[in-house]
């Protein structure tokens, strides 16, 4: 565990970024919005949100979007260079999921035939807290030769290997999907294991937001593999995580069984998610999109707790990480839902947070 000392300096960082969330009064505005102009008239009244909203010219969703996650990017970011130790090494491999993305983006790309140049416009731009080489790597001719310069850099090494070890399946099926399987589930074993480091209250903090966010992922994806793709139960369980905080291969197999979602759901969550009960009248499909939301709703409320409980601690950090992320998925959200034209009441619906209600 951490000594209040040590961690004076990240705390400090993580109390600066919670004061910049967004606060309720904004998000009405924010919801009512009727155009992505609009919206982004009203994000540009917000201090922390001026650089990723001012920046660049004609407004449009597609730019909007990556601005946002750029600015996620950073910001939460900021923390973990005060850390040490098996507490540092798991921040900081937390925040590695954005080279991950990036990664899942330049893979499509590539699998696609798309030129380097709009691949990068897609990505978020990672300048100075990414190692890896972007314009290098999206300027490859194929996905063999993506992993296989990967696996020069030695920060790119871990992420090489998990493609060439998918890359039989790859060219055997000649789906994308093998690829980015393997790189997702590479990065959250490692995850995994370097959370297994921790001890004391750091070790429960990790388990309620990192371990309940596996779990989640988990069933969510055994679902969508059972319903989407008709995987056999082999399949499911080589294509899913084998266990996070109260998820293991028991459940997976049951999923893979074919077990109802919503018996699945109370059975790994129960009160900890209200609303479990309208999955029993929807079909898998409609359930899994309300289960996605419910689960999503349900990390953002155990976020807020941690936070307000022990903010000096590892929890405050991921806490706030869980907060941002959520307030940027809300705010791509809203952009979305002005460019096609939704009411704002919809708009509410899709929401994470409860926003725009003061």
């Amino acid at each position: 565990m951490l000594g209040s000392c040590q961690f004076a300096a990240a705390n400090a960082t993580v109390r600066a970024g919670v004061a910049n969330l967004l606060p309720p009064s904004r998000w009405s505005a924010l919801v009512g919005a009727p155009s992505v102009e609009a919206v982004v008239e009203s994000l540009t009244q917000w201090e922390p949100y001026q650089e990723a909203t001012l920046r660049g010219g004609r407004v449009h969703a597609e730019g909007l979007e990556r601005r946002l996650r750029e600015y996620f990017a950073r910001a939460v970011r900021g923390a973990y260079k005060f850390l040490i130790g098996s507490v540092r090494d798991f921040v900081q491999w937390r925040w590695c999921r954005f080279e991950v993305n990036n990664l899942l983006i330049l893979l499509r790309g590539v699998h696609r035939g798309v030129s380097g140049g709009r691949i990068r416009s897609l990505m978020v731009s990672l300048p100075a807290a990414s190692e890896l080489d972007w314009q290098a790597l999206s300027s490859v001719s194929s996905v063999g030769s993506l992993a296989e310069r990967l696996s020069r850099d030695s920060h790119g090494a871990f992420f090489g290997r998990a493609l060439q070890d998918a890359l039989k399946e790859y060219e055997r099926t000649g789906l994308v999907f093998a690829l980015e399987t393997a790189l997702n589930l590479a990065y959250y074993r490692a995850l995994r294991r370097r959370m297994r480091r921790l001890g004391g209250r750091d070790a429960r903090a990790a388990r309620t937001l990192i371990g309940t966010l596996i779990d989640g992922q988990t069933v969510i994806s055994a679902y969508r593999y059972r319903t989407y793709f008709s995987f056999d139960p082999e399949q499911i369980l080589s294509h899913t995580l084998s266990r996070g905080a109260k998820v293991g291969p028991e459940t997976v197999q049951r999923i893979a069984s074919g077990a109802p979602l919503p018996e699945t759901a109370q059975a790994v969550w129960g009160q900890a998610m209200p609303g479990l009960a309208r999955l029993a009248d929807m079909t898998l499909r409609e359930g899994l999109v309300a289960f996605e939301l419910m689960f999503r709703r349900c990390l953002h409320h155990f976020a807020r707790r941690a936070l307000q409980k022990t903010p000096l601690s590892l929890s405050g950090i991921l806490a706030y990480d869980r907060l941002l992320e959520d307030e940027v998925d809300d705010l791509v959200s809203i952009v979305e839902s002005a460019r096609v034209g939704m009411d704002p009441q919809q708009r509410r619906q899709h929401l994470i947070g409860d926003r725009g209600h003061a």
